[in-house]
């Protein structure tokens, strides 16, 4: 079937996304979902069929008939030889550090469930700045017919593609945390926050603390209330573990509410 063409998209209740969550999350499917929520200050009808340009199917046909054409030739000039994807050793480094510190942060948070997710957005990383190079290296070149010289095996990346690269894969996995968090964690998040027991002073930094809060934040509560930091670093670990508390970033919290 040449030039098949096939896409699909389903829309389902919170209550169906849950279930299907729950027996596919080491599976991928959670980072395929988009969680909708309308808004309630502002609701309005708005015209679906406004005149916005030039056709999306054109706009991608160009792209398959000039560069993704251009870039095929091109792997059949090269035939057998081969061209190594080279990251830089900064890169690299930047890599290993920002990954390891996602997976540390975010299996302490959901268990071990989320392992297999965190190294599979890793090589989503280095593949999306592979193509993102190869897609660079077309749009620099003054020959389009060839992209690569005789003598040349290898295709850098520019700190600007890998950031790039970075930055959707992050930005890929804060999107499914949060699906994970909204529709698929609910029912253990409630027995969560049943079981935990607070000290009295561990409620009372909760309690003072705003919806979204810093460390600095917790800092500033030891010192005026004469609490240990390290203590009370303790509590905000456990908070997170009993879903009291939702990581957003390094340093940056938000409350919880049960369901």
């Amino acid at each position: 079937m040449p030039r098949i063409k096939f896409s699909v998209l389903l829309t389902m209740p919170p209550q169906a996304a849950e279930k299907l969550i729950k027996l596919t999350l080491d599976k991928g499917l959670i980072s395929r979902l988009i969680i909708q929520q309308l808004p309630t200050n502002k609701l309005e009808w708005e015209d679906p069929f406004v005149d916005e340009g030039e056709p999306l199917e054109d706009i991608f046909k160009k792209i398959g008939d000039t560069m993704v054409y251009r870039i095929y030739k091109e792997m059949q000039r090269l035939k057998n030889r081969e061209i190594q994807f080279v990251m830089t050793p900064e890169q690299k480094q930047d890599f290993s550090n920002t990954f390891k510190e996602q997976f540390d942060e975010n299996t302490q948070l959901f268990g071990v469930t989320f392992s297999e997710f965190q190294f599979r957005l890793g090589v989503i990383c280095f593949k999306l700045a592979m193509v993102l190079s190869m897609i660079q290296r077309f749009d620099d070149a003054q020959d389009k017919s060839k992209l690569f010289e005789d003598d040349e095996q290898s295709l850098l990346c520019t700190d600007a593609i890998y950031n790039i690269a970075k930055i959707i894969t992050i930005t890929m996995t804060r999107h499914t945390l949060r699906c994970y968090q909204i529709v698929g964690m609910k029912e253990q998040k409630s027995t969560l926050m049943q079981d935990y027991r607070m000290s009295p002073q561990n409620a009372l930094l909760y309690e003072e603390m705003n919806e979204n809060f810093f460390s600095e934040d917790v800092k500033a509560w030891c010192s005026e209330h004469n609490a240990s930091y390290d203590t009370a670093r303790r509590w905000i670990r456990n908070m997170c573990d009993h879903q009291l508390l939702s990581r957003l970033s390094p340093g940056k919290f938000r409350k919880l509410k049960a369901a």
